[in-house]
């Protein structure tokens, strides 16, 4: 018969390791019930100088430490006997950071497994491709490198030679522009495994950025205050 294999991927994806391990159980809960026993489970983690090999999802619990999720290049799991249908979930730092398939001859089978683990792990899919991201960061890079520029070669006298000020402009708009690239490669990861109830980075940098308006805002409402009843 032939062979049936139905993929998702995520490019950009974020999530704890309690989302994997209820994928991974989801998959082996539905290949049971035909089986009527546990289906074999492989995991492999790799972590810098080091990989662990397990068959129990408990395996993401008790071998991965909180100080552990930066550090995870790839955890590869794989669910089912090699005659059957099977379910891999590839989890990486490069993209696409997840990656779930179902493989089998009965394709009712397949569609239903991968349509579940679809609406498990979608929960986690980011925003924006990370070859867009890295387009529009280096684009905002050119932009300000050129805007500053233009206005340094405006007020400079003679063009060819620079001012002290006019070099310092530069100098800090070549700074900012790299500033810009690398925060948002750190903003915006390919992977981002997180604690349970814990927000991304990006939620978090808009969270400060929020604040910090709300407080500049704050700060003006209560000098104007101030003015008027002084």
């Amino acid at each position: 018969m032939a062979t049936t294999r139905m993929t998702r991927q995520w490019d950009r994806w974020a999530g704890t390791i309690q989302d994997i391990e209820r994928a991974t159980r989801l998959a082996m809960d539905v290949l049971g019930q035909r089986m009527r026993t546990e289906p074999p489970c492989h995991i492999q983690i790799t972590l810098p100088g080091r990989v662990t090999e397990a068959d129990t999802p408990d395996a993401l619990e008790t071998e991965i430490d909180s100080r552990d999720l930066t550090l995870i290049r790839t955890i590869r799991i794989q669910v089912g006997a090699k005659r059957g249908t099977r379910a891999t979930i590839h989890v990486e730092r490069q993209p696409p950071a997840m990656t779930a398939e179902v493989s089998g001859e009965d394709r009712t089978r397949v569609e239903g497994l991968i349509s579940q683990l679809d609406d498990l792990l979608r929960k986690g899919r980011q925003p924006l491709r990370a070859n867009t991201i890295q387009i529009l960061l280096v684009l905002s890079a050119v932009a300000l490198a050129t805007g500053v520029g233009l206005v340094t070669r405006a007020i400079e006298r003679y063009p060819t030679e620079l001012s002290p000020t006019g070099s310092a402009l530069v100098i800090l708009s070549i700074l900012v522009a790299i500033g810009i690239v690398l925060g948002g490669i750190w903003l915006f990861p390919g992977l981002e495994l997180l604690e349970p109830g814990s927000p991304t980075r990006a939620r978090r940098f808009r969270f400060a950025i929020l604040a910090f308006v709300v407080s500049i805002l704050s700060s003006l409402v209560a000098a104007m205050i101030y003015d008027v009843a002084r």
